[in-house]
């Protein structure tokens, strides 16, 4: 993960100087930062806290100015079964997972090549945000599976 590295390296901190303020070992931080190891939601809280960011700023990308975005066609509009299956995965999942998952959507949305890739994580980040409000109301629940239903409406007809 080059961003841990990055801001590490602005704070002028040594990988011994982060995993003392943060109290990750060392071993820890550089599998990260070479990419050999897939940090834990809680492992990059405490990175984030002791280099005094948000654990969002780890996935940030310089957004690619609009006037330069590629116009070609991009892959298909994924499929009713792809969309489906995610709704069904985010079912499953904790609440540390679901955050986790709307930082990584956040931080890809950024990253879209074409704007049905754009729209596609626009939809799937506003579907796990409405599952996490939905987790212990009723009401949420059920607006939950009128969007999903209208999400899965919607593939192909963008």
């Amino acid at each position: 993960m080059d961003t841990v590295k990055e801001i590490r390296r602005r704070k002028g901190w040594s990988q011994k100087d982060l995993a003392e303020e943060s109290g990750v070992g060392q071993d820890t931080i550089s599998g990260i930062e070479s990419g050999r190891h897939e940090p834990r939601p809680s492992t990059l809280r405490k990175l984030a806290d002791a280099l005094d960011v948000e654990v969002a700023d780890f996935f940030r990308e310089p957004p690619v100015p609009l006037a330069e975005a590629p116009r070609e066609a991009g892959p298909p509009d994924p499929s009713v079964q792809e969309r489906r299956e995610f709704i069904e995965h985010i079912k499953t999942l904790d609440g540390e997972a679901l955050q986790m998952l709307v930082v990584k959507l956040d931080a890809s949305q950024g990253r879209s090549r074409t704007y049905a890739e754009f729209e596609e994580v626009a939809v799937r980040g506003m579907l796990v945000r409405m599952w996490i409000r939905a987790q212990d109301n009723p009401e949420a629940r059920f607006t939950f599976e009128q969007a999903a239903e209208r999400a899965l409406a919607g593939v192909g007809n963008s």
